[in-house]
């Protein structure tokens, strides 16, 4: 694992020189996402995992990434917000690891389940997912009638078959390799992760966590690392872990088995199925294509540390075959059996707590600076992260700088605003502007800031400039490797605002379609500015264009591009004065279009496109009044 995230060879001692922010115990997702989140807040953060990272119930789990159409049920409008957030997250960061995936619910009458279950309950559920998610990444729902729903699922039960509810939620195609990008992602921020190194004491001085001794469980070593704060994210062991680093919490974990079955046979549907044996309040079971398996699950039984035995097995089939009469699912076809802990609603229930746990355990009395965590869900490991750094920001002297914007520079969606004909056009357009502006400097060194989307490297390796893109997400480096040869051009995840180059280290920087959507731009420029040894060239629109007009038409660019966004347009002279601020002169700008480009793609034809150019530039209307402005400033 320390060879994927490419932070060198594995070296405790080299991590207990050093001085920390935050140490967060536990290499699950929770401990993983929690490391990404601290060091893209510029916390200098280290991650301990006592085996291997992401091998307990993170690589267990069903590889769902559930929105929120169950908490429409109860109303719970935060969690289903949350959750559709956290999933279209994973879905823009990791689209070759998290795609979309159908689920489809076959409808009884009387319902299987309960009311809930009925045709008109589930038509309105549908309707308020799709109007409240605004998820362009998920295909919108809707009822099937009984010859659709069994096109979908042949298998399907039709004894009392009405039709189906079909939705859509992610899967993960390898927990695994999620976990590795994850981890890259973390380190390239300036984490560094330890596997095989367990957290065994905590110290304390004057009731502030001063650091945490780590043992290597390959040498038996043991070195005191010093930080500023702990996060114990042990997922089933994290109430072990607060005993011995505080006191115990019976609240953080009640353990709970949960364990879904890989069963060799191809499954009975493209659609995740969503099935119930007959009878009121019957549990659902989910049934998931897996790399051409079939996985089922989840089911949950008192807890055990070896795993469920054979009669708790037997018992998960008989209720699957029940659900799916044709089904026929035999002890033989089980491959795998996938079980781990989580944490229950009670002491000795068999319901999945409901909510997550992050314990600051200064608040009772215990060592400031020291959280517990307990999540419940893969999905929202994200979003608890962010929630643990509030904890320890106010619980201690830890001051995690503001959440850095998710500028989205690795989104499929937004990239395909520029494919066609008509996208082609625009970047070309781009492409003129930049090159005619770096005409000074011929093969120099170039930073493109932001450049996920594949827009300028291309033109700038064909005219020899030495390249390296700064991306928000490893997965942009997947999409220039498709649209360059291997070799020609260098990558980098960061955090953009935080860039991890020395001062003027690049003759020139580039950063487009980026400031426009960060609130806190100005800090942006700073870091431009800092590593731009001659010049910096940036787009934006304003407000000299048809740019006046934003605020009410924005609503008719949304129905007509769809992946939109809310963009800032910025007064003339805004942004050269603050290049200015930072000793950059002689502003050179280039005007792009005349015509929004919203307009353009609602017309969708490019050779139209290009002649009311031509002349919108020959009558001088480009050069006054277009967008977006293409800027370039020098040093001075």
């Amino acid at each position: 694992m320390d060879a994927v995230i490419e932070r060198g060879i594995r070296d405790i001692p080299a991590a207990a020189a050093q001085r920390w922010d935050l140490v967060a115990v536990g290499g699950g997702i929770q401990g993983i996402t929690l490391g990404l989140e601290a060091a893209r807040r510029g916390l200098a953060t280290l991650l301990v995992e006592r085996d291997g990272f992401g091998g307990a119930t993170t690589a267990n789990s069903l590889r769902i990434l559930h929105g929120g159409l169950r908490y429409l049920q109860t109303l719970d409008l935060h969690r289903f917000r949350e959750s559709v957030g956290e999933r279209r997250w994973f879905l823009r960061h990791f689209p070759d690891l998290v795609s979309p995936l159908p689920c489809l619910m076959p409808l009884y009458d009387p319902p299987r389940g309960g009311r809930l279950r009925r045709p008109a309950m589930l038509r309105l559920a549908l309707a308020v997912n799709d109007l409240l998610s605004g998820d362009r990444e998920i295909p919108p729902g809707r009822l099937l009638d009984q010859a659709a729903t069994a096109e979908l699922f042949p298998g399907v039960d039709r004894a009392g078959l009405w039709g189906g509810a079909l939705w859509h939620d992610a899967v993960i195609h390898s927990p695994q390799r999620l976990v590795e990008e994850l981890l890259r992602w973390a380190c390239r921020c300036g984490a560094t992760a330890l596997d095989h190194a367990e957290a065994v004491e905590l110290r304390v001085e004057g009731g502030q966590v001063a650091g945490v001794v780590i043992a290597d469980r390959e040498t038996g070593e043991r070195f005191e690392v010093r930080t500023r704060a702990v996060a114990n994210c042990g997922g089933p062991w994290v109430r072990h872990l607060a005993g011995r680093f505080d006191r115990d919490a019976p609240e953080l974990f009640r353990p709970l088995l949960a364990f879904n079955l890989l069963l060799d046979r191809q499954p009975p549907s493209p659609a995740a199925l969503a099935v119930a044996a007959p009878g009121r309040g019957a549990q659902t079971w989910f049934l998931v294509p897996c790399e051409g398996k079939l996985m089922a699950g989840t089911a949950y039984a008192l807890a055990s540390e070896d795993g469920p035995d054979e009669e708790r097995i037997a018992g998960f089939l008989r209720d699957l075959n029940a659900a799916v009469p044709g089904l026929d699912a035999r002890r033989g076809e089980v491959l795998r059996v996938l079980w781990g802990a989580l944490p229950a609603m009670a002491e000795g229930s068999t319901v999945p707590a409901a909510r997550p746990v992050i314990l600051d355990h200064g608040r009772r009395g215990g060592p400031r600076g020291l959280v517990s965590v307990s999540g419940v869900k893969l999905t929202t490991a994200r979003a608890v992260a962010r929630r643990t750094l509030a904890v320890l920001a106010t619980g201690s002297d830890l001051q995690p700088a503001p959440e850095p914007p998710d500028v989205e520079t690795s989104s499929e969606g937004y990239a395909r605003r520029f494919a066609g004909p008509v996208g082609e056009y625009f970047l070309a357009v781009q492409a003129a502007a930049v090159l005619e502006l770096l005409a000074p400097w011929p093969g120099a060194r170039v930073l493109d800031v932001g450049g996920g989307h594949a827009q300028l490297a291309p033109p700038l390796v064909a005219r020899g400039f030495d390249v390296t893109v700064a991306g928000s997400a490893e997965v942009c480096r997947q999409r220039l490797d498709r649209a360059l040869p291997r070799g020609s051009f260098a990558f980098l995840a960061s955090d953009l605002e935080r860039l991890p180059f020395p001062d003027c280290a690049f003759d020139v920087v580039l950063s487009f379609r980026l400031l426009t959507h960060l609130d806190g731009w100005r800090r942006q420029v700073a870091e431009l500015c800092r590593v731009a040894a001659r010049a910096v060239i940036v787009d934006y629109p304003d407000t000299r264009s048809f740019n006046r007009l934003y605020g009410s038409l924005f609503g008719w660019k949304r129905a007509v591009e769809g992946n939109t966004r809310p963009f800032l347009c910025f007064a003339p002279g805004e942004v050269p004065a603050e290049l200015a601020r930072h000793g950059f002169g002689r502003p050179a700008e280039r005007r792009q279009l005349f015509l929004p480009m919203v307009v353009h793609r609602a017309v969708g034809r490019a050779g139209l496109s290009r002649a009311v150019e031509r002349v919108s530039a020959a009558l001088s209307l480009t050069r006054r009044l277009g967008s977006p402005v293409v800027l370039r400033m020098e040093r001075a």
